[in-house]
């Protein structure tokens, strides 16, 4: 979308629709980027179909996925993405409800399965593996043990989707909602940014600070795009 006369929700939707980018260019200057690296993604794609399927064990519920589109059907959770870049990191994170187990035993919470066109080979690849839990009762086990890489993206969607309800609130008219939404986000992405060493939480954790000051009518046509637009940029974990 370049500049500020179009429709920042339609093409947001027709890039979910094809699992492509949506990107806000406010000048010429930011074209120039964003078809830089649009046209590099293009030449360096090394799959395609890329299908996702967690089966989830007996007795282990899954919630939701954080952040993306999937479908969960029982015990099984499917999403799809359309295709992968070299060097690109995608991730999906998955909220499962486990039983409580005993302290100093393990328990396996599910397999996960994902095939995709192999761009380089012709074929149809397939990996699988699976996913256990161990139980303790000692506090400073669990610290000591948690991923912070993941515990940072898991509370990246969680904020986006906070900043995105600041929107819709702002959309309705309710600016001083929006504002402590935006406030409040603000405050606790910051503070997770410093507890897992997450310097992209940090700096979104600010910018929703300022977008809470960007909300009158003057500034919310520009705002409400550059919102969009890390929105989708966080949702999708696009490199640009």
């Amino acid at each position: 979308g370049l500049g500020l006369g179009y429709n920042e929700d339609l093409m947001q939707k027709l890039a979910l629709a094809s699992d492509g980018n949506h990107a806000f260019a406010e000048n010429g200057v930011d074209l120039v980027r964003i078809f830089d690296a649009e046209f590099g993604e293009i030449l360096s794609v090394v799959a395609q179909e890329v299908l996702v399927k967690i089966e989830c064990n007996e007795g282990v519920r899954p919630v939701r996925v954080i952040g993306r589109d999937a479908e969960i059907s029982g015990a099984n959770t499917t999403v799809l993405l359309n295709q992968l870049y070299s060097g690109q990191e995608k991730y999906i994170i998955l909220e499962v409800e486990v039983p409580a187990g005993r302290a100093k035993t393990t328990r396996k919470i599910a397999k996960v399965e994902l095939s995709y066109a192999n761009m380089t080979t012709n074929t149809t690849d397939v990996l699988a593996s699976t996913v256990a839990v161990r139980f303790t009762d000692v506090i400073n086990e669990v610290a000591e043990n948690t991923n912070k890489d993941v515990m940072a993206s898991c509370m990246l969607q969680v904020g986006t989707m906070e900043n995105n309800r600041a929107l819709a609130l702002r959309d309705d008219g309710k600016i001083e909602e929006a504002r402590k939404v935006l406030l409040d986000n603000g405050i606790r992405l910051q503070a997770e940014g410093k507890r897992w060493g997450s310097k992209d939480l940090s700096l979104y954790g600010a910018q929703n600070t300022s977008d809470a000051g960007q909300l009158d009518k003057k500034n919310w046509l520009l705002n409400r795009k550059k919102m969009r637009d890390t929105q989708y940029k966080n949702l999708k974990q696009r490199g640009y």
